[in-house]
């Protein structure tokens, strides 16, 4: 087992989820229009995805597409945890084969599945595109809203 290889996996995948949580609150202010309250703060990342998810429109595209984006967001949460609080377990899950390099997972008792390397890798892959896809959307946005703005000064 290779545990630098293990490490850069888990340190992309949560940094790539610390990136959605912090644009949480960024959606909150820039796309709903509401406050950051002490309230909100508190919520852990499901519960202010979840809020999110019901406050965007489905008749906007563009909020449309960011709920998509962050209900598939939500559906990690629980894996983020697994990554966040697991433990290496020894892979009992096939026969051990003489001669071979010994299989780890990732795995915690509050979560019944554990994850093997390979499938935290590709789900890390996933999660650093779809923080990168919520991104791109939060930063047309606010270009869109800065020209809106720019030209209601040149206007008056």
């Amino acid at each position: 087992m290779n545990r630098n290889i293990w490490a850069l996996h888990i340190g992309h995948l949560m940094i790539s989820m610390n990136e959605i949580d912090d644009m949480t609150h960024i959606i909150r202010i820039d796309i709903l229009q509401e406050e950051r309250t002490n309230k909100w703060k508190k919520c852990t990342l499901a519960e202010r995805l979840k809020k999110l998810i019901a406050s965007l429109s489905d008749n906007d595209h563009e909020q449309e597409h960011l709920k998509s984006l962050l209900t598939e967001a939500l559906s990690y949460c629980d894996m983020r945890n697994l990554v966040a609080h697991g433990t290496f377990a020894l892979d009992c899950t096939s026969p051990f084969k003489h001669g071979e390099p010994s299989k780890y997972l990732l795995h915690s008792l509050k979560h019944s599945d554990p994850i093997s390397e390979s499938e935290l890798q590709k789900l890390t892959q996933r999660i650093i595109e779809l923080s990168a896809d919520i991104s791109r959307i939060l930063s047309l946005k606010r270009m869109n809203n800065a020209n809106d703005n720019f030209s209601d000064v040149v206007q008056n």
